[in-house]
């Protein structure tokens, strides 16, 4: 006598068609077994965004060639962001987030990296294609096929967390349009430029002239120097955004000459008139537009003195600010980090801090520009390979803002070492 299961005799006791039954509960199964697994997915993705990023270790030693280190640490910073996404802390914000002007840098070292053929066109245009979605999704104030904006993302002082700022709005601009030959994304890079357009503006007189330049934010309406340079550099390097022979054009160009003019010697640029500050980043900003600017004469005079200005030792400071005698003296005797610069009949105040993430990796990446686009490329080269290794943290993934500028500074850095080993024959090491 045949043997029936305990399901094939119920089936068969009430009236079932055995053959579909089976066939429903395997059915069944398969979808529950789909289910968990999607379920299971779900939970480890979860699990790894509440994560904090992964630290990865910065694999650098004075002993190994520049080079060598450079390919190392642009490769941590890459895979880190790239592992967590961009989510990350920031110096003025403590809870885990994505950032636009991180975004922009990381993009833009990607773009830098695949043009030294450090990454393959199939690696470049993975994470570009990524990285310029997230940057899409990101936008504020988006009108699709218009204009479109960038800022911190969360709130800073008495700055909403939406608001737009001309430097965010800029760099970010200026990456895409970066990445356009890699990737389509020309439509998104005229939302930008738009979107800059769209920013308020404040007269400045320029020679006698009035002339109309973005302010820093639509809450903050003044024209701040660093941020002006980053605005006509998008301006000057992207013609075809504008018309040809457009006001826009020469605003950038008279504003570019305006900043040229108010160099100070020994020093470079003060934050803005009311901000007597001088930040190593924002000479960054300045220098690389007065380089883009075919009437100014000669950036890298400038650039050499401005940025020997802030070496320190063996290492960099971060800011200097202009102060008299007395109050230098009087902050000195307050203060147990401060110090007294002088350079020639102005007196400043220093603090004996080194030099932050960003301001680092800005200025090595000036030092990749100005070696291949300067007439001194062996001064710049020299400061590539003296780089100031052990002022880096040991991990990242701390703060993106801050680290991907410097990812964006070794891709420059590293171009330039290997187009000098192309033209010399010698080695890249």
């Amino acid at each position: 006598m045949k043997a029936w299961s305990l399901r094939t005799r119920l089936a068969r006791t009430l009236g079932f068609d055995i053959p579909r039954l089976n066939a429903r509960l395997t059915s069944a199964g398969q979808e529950s077994a789909r289910m968990a697994a999607r379920i299971e997915a779900l939970e480890l993705e979860n699990a790894r965004l509440r994560a904090a990023p992964a630290p990865v270790s910065a694999p650098l030693s004075p002993a190994v060639p520049t080079a060598t280190r450079l390919r190392d640490l642009l490769s941590a910073l890459l895979d880190t962001y790239e592992s967590t996404r961009g989510i990350s802390c920031d110096a003025y914000c403590d809870t885990p987030q994505w950032h636009a002007m991180a975004e922009a840098q990381y993009l833009e070292a990607v773009v830098i990296a695949h043009q030294a053929g450090l990454l393959s066109d199939a690696q470049a245009r993975l994470r570009a294609k990524a990285s310029v979605a997230r940057l899409q999704s990101g936008a504020l104030h988006r009108e699709t096929g218009v204009s479109a904006q960038w800022g911190l993302g969360f709130r800073w002082q008495d700055f909403p967390s939406d608001e737009p700022f001309l430097v965010t709005t800029a760099l970010v601009t200026r990456a895409l349009a970066a990445a356009d030959g890699l990737i389509p994304c020309a439509g998104l890079v005229q939302e930008g430029f738009r979107g800059l357009a769209r920013l308020p503006r404040r007269e400045v007189v320029i020679n006698d002239k009035a002339v109309a330049l973005p302010v820093y934010a639509p809450a903050l309406p003044e024209v701040v120097e660093n941020t002006i340079a980053l605005w006509a550099q998008v301006v000057l390097d992207n013609p075809e955004l504008s018309e040809s022979g457009s006001a826009t054009l020469r605003e950038a160009e008279q504003a570019l000459e305006w900043l040229n003019g108010s160099f100070m010697p020994g020093l470079g640029w003060t934050y803005s008139k009311t901000r007597p500050v001088f930040d190593l980043m924002h000479q960054v900003y300045i220098l690389e537009g007065l380089l883009c600017c075919r009437s100014i004469n000669d950036p890298e005079q400038l650039a050499i003195e401005t940025f020997a200005s802030f070496r320190s030792g063996v290492g960099y400071i971060d800011s200097m600010t202009l102060s008299d005698r007395a109050k230098a003296i009087e902050s000195v005797g307050r203060s147990g980090k401060n110090y007294i610069v002088f350079r020639g009949d102005r007196v400043l105040t220093a603090r004996a801090d080194p030099a932050r993430v960003w301001s680092l990796g800005g200025m090595l990446g000036s030092f990749g520009l100005f070696a291949v686009e300067g007439k001194q490329p062996d001064y710049w080269l020299s400061q590539i390979r003296r780089f100031p290794v052990q002022m880096l943290p040991e991990h990242f993934g701390a703060d993106f803002r801050q680290e991907m500028h410097l990812a964006r500074g070794a891709a420059l850095a590293l171009k330039a070492l290997r187009r000098k080993a192309s033209d010399t024959g010698l080695s890249v090491e």
